[in-house]
């Protein structure tokens, strides 16, 4: 997850705003206190629950192998292959593919030496392992008898490793919190909206879909790396997750400071007016709030 919004300027600190600068948008950050260092170089774990990584994921299960001495090998093998592969491909494609897995696997080892490099170390290898192992099933593909027994073979043992990840993960964008981008459209132009969703990834996840809008929260995700939404009460629209914990039952009532029925609802989100008499300033904004303000190189 990456934040690509407008971010907050702090005029008081302008050495460390200048070192929060988001790539691509040349903004700064407004910072907050400073937070632990395991929040500053954890962030949210791969679960997008708001839980840091707490270390290293084993290189073997990005590959579908179940570890064990010979992985080595077996992931040679698997880059023997993929070289077959991209030495037949279109050069462009060949290029194109070979840089990205070059680059992945350089970007591994230097993340894996470091002591708290595992975050990227996870998210390098989550999205370039899989290239590696569509070339070397292609490559496999080219060498005939050899290669579609060798195929036959990790067709059979690849799936048992892969259930035992796929068990203990979820989908994080299904299509009820994709169809926020609808709420999104139907609230007029600059109206805020206060997300009365429990702190965690999917918090973040339905502040990208609304982030046309000014956004706010009474209990923001905090203690991670990631930007967050300034703290409010007051906002002109709410939002609700009405199965927190994906439950299978929905919250029976509409929030305290709403007003009148759902402006919008898809039976797990629902989008309500807010009371105009609920007290205090408005203080949603579509620049969000940066807690990291330095980083300790000894970490």
């Amino acid at each position: 997850m990456r934040h690509t919004g407008p971010v907050r300027r702090s005029p008081a600190a302008p050495a460390e705003a200048a070192a929060g600068r988001t790539a691509g948008t040349g903004a700064t950050t407004a910072p907050e206190p400073p937070v632990a260092p395991a929040a500053q170089r954890d962030g949210v774990g791969p679960a997008g629950e708001g839980r840091p990584l707490a270390g290293y994921f084993p290189e073997p299960q990005f590959l579908t192998l179940d570890g064990g001495p010979i992985w080595p090998l077996l992931a040679a093998g698997m880059a023997g292959a993929a070289i077959v592969a991209l030495l037949l491909a279109p050069r462009a494609i060949a290029w194109g593919l070979g840089a990205v897995l070059v680059f992945a696997l350089l970007a591994a080892v230097v993340f894996r030496l470091r002591a708290y490099g595992y975050y990227f170390h996870f998210k390098v290898l989550a999205f370039c392992a899989p290239l590696l192992l569509c070339c070397a099933a292609a490559g496999l593909a080219r060498l005939r008898r050899a290669g579609a027994v060798v195929l036959g073979f990790w067709v059979l043992v690849a799936p048992g490793v892969a259930l035992g990840e796929i068990g203990k993960t979820f989908d994080q964008l299904p299509l009820n919190l994709l169809a926020l981008r609808d709420f999104s459209r139907a609230v007029p132009p600059g109206a805020s909206i206060r997300l009365d969703v429990e702190p965690g990834g999917v918090q973040l996840w339905a502040a990208y879909m609304l982030a046309p809008h000014p956004l706010c929260s009474q209990e923001p995700l905090a203690n991670t790396s990631y930007p967050h939404v300034p703290v409010s009460r007051k906002a002109s629209y709410l939002l609700v997750w009405a199965r927190p914990h994906f439950a299978q039952v929905p919250l029976p009532q509409a929030p305290f400071d709403a007003v009148g029925p759902p402006v919008q609802t898809n039976g797990e989100w629902a989008l309500y007016r807010m009371n105009p008499a609920v007290p205090g300033p408005d203080t949603c904004s579509k620049l969000r709030v940066q807690p990291v303000i330095s980083i300790n190189p000894s970490s």
